[in-house]
């Protein structure tokens, strides 16, 4: 192309669906297109369409392409809004032509070292491949992980006075139930909780399936918040998305002014159980139904600081005495 520095293959964008139509009318153009070039009459401005170089043309032609690939259910429909739309494509500006410079400038405006950036800069890689754009993406992954992500844990004192804030008793029923045995949101609601000591809870449907005796920390929240009584609130959930029930949760704790995500109540059961109780690390991790493994890793900066407090603890009460002065 012109203003180019090197010869590459270049996909011609014809705007057609595939259709018997429109596949008959691509094979007539690429029968013209040989016979330009055949004959020396290749123009490059006769096959550049602006308007089928925009952004929205383009990811027009990646969505047709990505359900002819994956199918087209309602299952493959939500895939398609949570991941490829909502997590890069969305923030792509529509009516400008793409190029390289367009997508780098996308994932600059996501926020740096973030997690958002770095599922952005995966959509787009995809998509820049299918349009065959040249972008370097992941030089702008920069320094997030998982692993060293800080979390910001309330205190227990804080959770329980935060609990009367909630008017609607239905989102307190939810808010009670992560908080007392660390549930996952959409486990609040497929689960059954035993209103007799010691008040254990079953979860009927969770990440990793079903899952007996989690346990409550504290006990006592158990006792007066009765977790067990009450109506949840009505989610509607049509093709089996769990993903809507942490949504709502999340619109519900900002609405009651919750200053912090619903799934921090579990983190906090976590160092509960763990830090406070010293439950074994296999037994708090089963409870919460992820490996011993991920809870070691999430947590082991409260659980190191609880060991070292403990050694001191113990250090000092085998240790001498100060001197008098």
């Amino acid at each position: 192309k012109p203003g180019e520095t090197k010869a590459k293959q270049t996909y011609l964008a014809l705007g057609l669906d595939e259709t018997p139509y429109g596949i008959k009318t691509a094979e007539l153009k690429a029968h013209e297109l040989w016979a330009q070039l055949g004959q020396g009459r290749f123009r490059w401005e006769d096959w550049t369409q602006t308007e089928l170089d925009t952004c929205e043309a383009w990811i027009e032609r990646y969505k047709r392409h990505w359900f002819a690939v994956n199918g087209d259910t309602p299952q493959t429909q939500k895939k398609w809004k949570r991941q490829e739309w909502q997590m890069g494509l969305r923030w792509l500006p529509g009516e400008e032509k793409l190029s390289s410079t367009v997508l780098e400038t996308t994932v600059l405006n996501r926020p740096p070292n973030s997690r958002a950036r770095q599922l952005c800069i995966q959509v787009l890689n995809r998509f820049a491949e299918f349009a065959s754009v040249e972008a370097n993406l992941n030089k702008l992954r920069g320094k997030y992980s998982s692993r060293s992500k800080t979390l910001d844990i309330p205190s227990d004192e804080e959770i329980a006075r935060l609990l009367n804030g909630i008017k609607n008793p239905r989102w307190r029923l939810v808010y009670t139930r992560m908080a007392i045995y660390g549930l996952r949101d959409h486990e609040c609601w497929f689960c059954e909780i035993n209103p007799e000591p010691p008040y254990d809870c079953r979860v009927l449907e969770g990440k990793p399936g079903p899952r007996d005796g989690v346990m409550p920390f504290y006990p006592e929240w158990a006792e007066q918040w009765k977790p067990w009584e009450g109506t949840l609130p009505k989610v509607t959930d049509t093709v089996g998305d769990r993903a809507i029930y942490g949504e709502r949760t999340a619109r519900a704790f900002k609405r009651h002014n919750i200053p912090f995500t619903p799934y921090t109540l579990r983190h906090a059961w976590c160092i509960r159980a763990s830090v406070v109780f010293k439950q074994p690390i296999p037994v708090s991790a089963a409870m919460a139904g992820h490996s011993a493994d991920l809870h070691l890793r999430t947590y082991n900066r409260w659980l190191k600081a609880a060991q070292s407090l403990e050694a001191y603890k113990e250090a000092i009460e085998k240790g001498p005495k100060a001197p008098e002065v």
